[in-house]
């Protein structure tokens, strides 16, 4: 039983034997024996059946002959001690029960042990299309859940540490609809310390699942199949199909904010897209309807990642500046928060993901994946559907973290929004979070090593939004943003927001910026100097029309805080009626309610459901108080008009033409209130 070192490089080493054959970056952790070895080796974690064995060396893996010779004579080591090292088995759980609905299979057991006994145990899930009876139908069959968390049938977002995990008064999930009593849970719930994993069918066909008890501590080894206990008997029956959450409380029930954000059912609401802070997970769903759903394999780490969302309406037309949406509308309000893989704390995903090698990856180096927005994107259509929602009037707004997500994700998805309206994002983040191999997870700044899947990209060029708004000039959603100068909780708060504000300048895209001199959280207070009057200024489906280089505009600066005027607003106070909309002409009426003297705005119609120009086109253009030109359609198509006159209290009609054809009617208003 003697190892031998087969492959070696400075980023990995091939170790084989007759007991081990594995390479260092499969990390594999489903056999008797494996060996994880890196680039950096100053331990290295050996996997035994008995849980995780720590082995410190002295050298690293960067040459040499002697590291190869201590390696052979590792492997050889690593061999013996498998085969005489024998320990314990964990308990095995009991009462494995699976059920199958909507696409997804509900795999239930009772954990090993309860509250703080059952503290380092986690959970491995097995399946198979034939029955797992013993170690050698084991070996055949495939893992696809790893460290299944102790109680894991408690709903999320609760609390992120393992005395909440411990505690049976905890909210326990639901694993099938039921009805939904007054002021209680739709359904019933799970006991506390039942185990529950998820998994998303992949294929028409039946399977067998066994769950394997893991002790962290490496004291014992996993446990022992025993079908009927910790092995299903019976085949699941599963197809692809949709999968959809479950419902945990209803609008109507008191505890959730009844009657004020209860669900009317009014047909056709606008939708906010509400991404709450960093550490705000609880106090978000805190609202209306109350739901649960496990992921699939693209929404995390591993599959059956668990995630909670709230929906709710609304009742008023109150002002953003009193907690409004200036609008009857629904709130989608999920949680970005998930439980870190190693069950210990909370994970915050930025709304966008997190730098993983995710379980069964074929990829072995850690890269960013992009979890949490194939998550948002999948419930924000799923809300669409069961709310009937309008699709065309979704937005998107967050402060701090939130805008953070308005940032990375909402404004680079103009096929969902019309119109983002992020306080305290970061355009450039600098910062993602990772989980390491151990399962916890830390924040990191991010440089060139941090890889896209595709393993070219960097993660900070593809999340640099300035970038993208400039190459995607044509085909944006409105952008409302606001910030604070001050604001020094990370790199770039200011400088990003201000290099944004140029972008959608040069892109002549359609955005009101506005900043104070405060800090972080002051943000959200320049935010609500944008908010009354483009918060139900746009919807997909219809044109309106873009500012820029508005006389009345304030300073903003060069992107030093010290630079520029310290409070103001850049092309706040518009309001608008677009009048026609038609293959050859596009005229809107505009005003603003700010100017207590004669300005001047250029005008850029955006969205435009029928105007057509070509770049390079020559198009022609009009205003009712004289001014008039010709212009060339840029590179996006896009044409302006320069310098066109408002009066105080006064509105100006500018048409834009590019030949002869009857018009057509457009008749929506945009702005506080519109035009009549």
């Amino acid at each position: 039983m003697f190892g031998e070192v087969t492959g070696y490089s400075a980023h990995e080493v091939t170790i084989t034997s007759n007991c081990i054959a594995l390479s260092s970056g499969g990390g594999v952790r489903t056999r008797p024996l494996s060996i994880k070895l890196g680039k950096r080796t100053s331990y290295n974690v050996l996997w035994f059946r008995a849980g995780p064995v720590r082995m410190e060396l002295s050298h690293n893996l960067s040459g040499g002959s002697g590291n190869i010779m201590r390696l052979s004579v590792l492997a050889a080591f690593l061999c013996c001690t498998a085969y005489s090292f024998a320990a314990t088995p964990a308990p095995a759980v009991t009462g494995i029960a699976a059920i199958y609905h909507d696409g997804q299979t509900f795999l239930t057991w009772t954990d090993a042990a309860q509250g703080a006994s059952g503290a380092n145990y986690r959970y491995r899930i097995y399946r198979s299309l034939s029955p797992i009876v013993d170690s050698k139908t084991l070996a055949a069959a495939f893992l696809i859940q790893d460290n299944v968390f102790n109680n894991s049938g408690q709903m999320t977002a609760q609390v992120w540490n393992q005395t909440g995990r411990q505690d049976p008064t905890r909210l326990m999930s639901l694993i099938q609809q039921g009805a939904c009593p007054a002021n209680g849970v739709c359904g019933t719930a799970l006991p506390a310390f039942t185990g529950l994993a998820v998994h998303t069918a992949i294929a028409n066909e039946s399977a067998f699942y066994a769950v394997l008890t893991h002790d962290t501590t490496g004291a014992q080894s996993d446990s022992a199949i025993s079908p009927g206990n910790n092995a299903t008997v019976m085949p699941v029956a599963e197809a692809i199909a949709p999968f959809r959450p479950l419902k945990y409380y209803d609008s109507s029930n008191v505890k959730r904010g009844a009657p004020s954000t209860q669900i009317t059912g009014v047909p056709g609401r606008p939708m906010f897209l509400k991404l709450h802070g960093s550490g705000g997970c609880p106090g978000a769903i805190s609202n209306g309807d109350l739901w649960q759903f496990w992921g699939d394999a693209t929404m995390g780490y591993q599959e059956g990642v668990q995630q909670a969302i709230s929906v709710w309406e609304t009742h008023s037309a109150a002002a953003w500046s009193v907690g409004g949406y200036g609008q009857l509308a629904l709130i989608l309000q999920p949680c970005d928060t998930i439980w870190a893989p190693n069950g210990l704390a909370a994970l915050e995903t930025f709304w966008s993901g997190y730098q993983d090698v995710p379980l069964n990856a074929a990829d072995h180096k850690a890269r960013y994946y992009p979890f949490s927005e194939a998550m948002e994107s999948w419930y924000i259509q799923w809300a669409i559907a069961t709310y009937n929602a309008d699709p065309n009037r979704v937005y998107s707004t967050g402060q701090s973290l939130g805008g953070w997500g308005s940032d990375m994700y909402s404004f680079r998805h103009p096929e969902i929004f019309a119109a983002v309206f992020p306080s305290a994002g970061n355009w450039r983040p600098p910062i993602l979070n990772r989980v390491n191999s151990n399962g916890s997870t830390n924040t990191v700044y991010a440089d060139n090593t941090v890889l896209m899947p595709d393993k070219t990209t960097t993660f900070s060029s593809h999340f640099d939004t300035v970038a993208y708004a400039l190459a995607n000039c044509a085909n944006l959603p409105f952008a409302g943003f606001a910030v604070a100068r001050q604001d020094t909780s990370w790199p770039g708060m200011w400088s990003s927001n201000v290099a944004m504000a140029n972008a959608l300048k040069s892109c002549h895209a359609g955005f009101a910026f506005s900043w104070n001199n405060g800090t972080h959280a002051d943000a959200v207070t320049a935010l609500s100097v944008i908010m009354p009057y483009y918060q139900s200024a746009f919807a997909r489906n219809v044109s309106y029309p873009a500012f820029e280089n508005s006389s009345i505009d304030a300073n903003y600066g060069n992107g030093d805080p010290a630079n520029g005027d310290l409070t103001g607003c850049v092309n706040c106070g518009f309001s608008w009626k677009v009048l026609v909309d038609s293959t050859a002409e596009w005229k809107v009426s505009v005003a603003n309610s700010l100017n207590t003297a004669p300005m001047t705005v250029d005008i850029t119609p955006r969205n435009r459901q029928h105007f057509r120009s070509a770049p390079g086109q020559t198009v022609t253009w009009t205003a009712s108080t004289g001014q008039s030109g010709s212009v060339t359609a840029d590179a996006s198509a896009l044409v302006t008009a320069a310098a066109v006159p408002i009066a105080p209290g006064a509105s100006t009609p500018v048409s834009f033409s590019t030949g002869a054809a009857r018009p057509r009617a457009a008749g929506r208003s945009g702005g506080r209130g519109g035009l009549h």
